[in-house]
């Protein structure tokens, strides 16, 4: 059990605090760890503020040790500490790097504050450990006179004292070297690849953001093998995701590739688009091991642009196979290739029909879905048109037949017609006949303001006859419902 005395003196420990604070701060943030700050407060905590807060949890009184002892073996002790964190962080997820280590530290730190905290309260106000630079000076001229003034037990319970702590520092750098040379010599080396390009000057640094027919685009593209192995890596240049150009460039450990590579700046945007180079390790995957791009614009200027678009499709259509149509102009009459895509959501397209010149074709899909259609053309000169992420044209098919429910009511000579389909229909036509006599079905109108509840009524001439009454209506797709009853 603590005694309930007070911690006079805590300003070092709140110091120590606020250093591993700032030092955390100066090391993890940008841009301040990019200062020189940075130095000032890291250096403190790798040599120094460990070390101070094991002695203070330690020595939590005055009289144990004097000051030059505590500031020599906080050094040590820091310096210990330092190497033994980092050998566990090393052997964690986070490796050895300023963050961790930083933030390590600044934890392992707050725990032995807490312990020195709570070691100096067990002590008399009066021994409890205080510090004051002058008495720090006086304690440096003033040691060997302190030690002739102590009895012989004193002196001889201070020198074993000063022997524990200097093996316990001897053992510390001695376990601490053994550690730091373990894993020296069983780290494994970094492994990594390089991707980069390079402005016309070879350098990082005025990249050409401007392309056209007339003017392409070309940069140097740089690859670096650091994998301790052969590699076969696939290069692809892309254009707002499509590839153009794809390279196989195999490559030795430490072997570099640099070459040029040029965007014809044939697939014209009007908007900024995405000039990216890639790189797969072996084979192409669904993500790139690699990967660095420009963002680039397109000189229209003098430029004749092909033109297409596909044909209108009905909303809704009762076969999974039907067929589409499109067509196309340019200005100067060239002739002009179509790619047409096709969507199922109307935001990512999948290509259908590739540099073709034909203008027609069936399509085959799945009943219940929406099929989204663009087209795009491509004259002689591999000069594309602007396409939109949008649609030219969309349909559902739909082979379903409507579920129809038949209501009727009389009112005097009338009879109201009420109908209620399960899904929108298109149109809905009712028909009556009478039983009583042979007579051809009377048409009867229906309407409806929402497709889906529809109504109408006739004026019954023979009210206490039986009549027949059926209602027929066609969905987008012309799938047709019916429902009769006799009335």
């Amino acid at each position: 059990m603590f005694k309930s005395k007070k911690c006079i003196y805590k300003q070092d420990l709140a110091l120590l605090l606020l250093f591993s604070l700032l030092a955390c701060i100066f090391v993890l943030l940008p841009p301040l760890n990019e200062t020189p700050l940075r130095i000032i407060f890291a250096l403190p905590l790798l040599f120094f503020i460990p070390g101070y807060a094991f002695i203070a949890a330690l020595f939590p009184r005055n009289d144990s040790i004097s000051g030059i002892e505590r500031f020599t073996l906080s050094v040590g002790f820091s310096i210990a500490i330092v190497v033994f964190d980092g050998f566990a962080v090393s052997m964690t997820e986070w490796l050895f790097r300023p963050n961790s280590i930083s933030i390590s530290l600044s934890l392992i730190t707050l725990i032995l504050v807490e312990i020195a905290y709570f070691a100096r309260r067990r002590h008399p106000e009066e021994e409890q450990f205080s510090f004051s630079f002058k008495d720090f000076v006086e304690s440096i001229k003033k040691d060997d006179d302190k030690t002739v003034l102590m009895s012989k037990e004193e002196r001889d319970r201070q020198k074993m004292i000063e022997k524990a702590l200097v093996i316990a520092l001897v053992l510390s750098i001695v376990i601490a070297t053994a550690m730091f040379a373990y894993a020296k010599v069983t780290r494994e080396k970094e492994t990594f690849t390089a991707l980069y390009i390079l402005g016309p000057d070879g350098k990082a640094e005025n990249y050409p953001t401007v392309a056209s027919p007339t003017q392409p685009l070309t940069v140097t593209v740089g690859i670096e093998n650091h994998e301790l192995e052969k590699i076969n890596y696939i290069l692809q240049m892309r254009h707002d995701g499509t590839v153009i150009q794809e390279l196989q460039i195999p490559l030795e450990d430490g072997e570099t590739w640099l070459e040029d590579m040029t965007y014809p700046g044939t697939q014209l945007k009007q908007d900024q688009s995405k000039l990216e180079f890639v790189i797969f390790k072996e084979e192409v995957a669904n993500f790139p091991y690699r990967s660095v791009h420009l963002w680039i614009t397109h000189d229209l200027s003098g430029i004749d642009l092909p033109f297409s678009t596909v044909l209108p499709l009905p909303s809704h259509i009762n076969s999974t196979s039907f067929m589409v149509q499109w067509e196309g102009t340019h200005p100067n009459n060239e002739p002009i290739y179509f790619n047409i895509e096709y969507s199922t959501n109307g935001v990512n397209w999948i290509q259908w029909i590739s540099s073709t010149e034909r203008t027609l074709d069936m399509f085959t899909g799945e009943e219940g879905r929406t099929y989204y259609f663009r087209s795009k053309a491509i004259d002689d000169s591999g000069i594309e048109e602007f396409v939109e992420n949008v649609p030219d044209a969309q349909t559902t098919i739909d082979l379903t037949n409507p579920e129809i429910s038949l209501s009727l009511s009389k009112s005097g000579t009338q009879l109201n017609i009420r109908a209620t389909s399960s899904e929108e229909l298109e149109d809905m036509t009712a028909y009556v006949t009478a039983l009583y006599f042979s007579a051809d079905p009377v048409e009867v109108e229906m309407s409806s303001s929402d497709g889906i509840t529809w109504s109408g009524t006739y004026t019954i001439t023979n009210a206490d006859k039986t009549h027949l009454i059926e209602v027929v209506g066609k969905d987008f797709a012309l799938n047709s419902g019916e429902a009769s009853e006799n009335f």
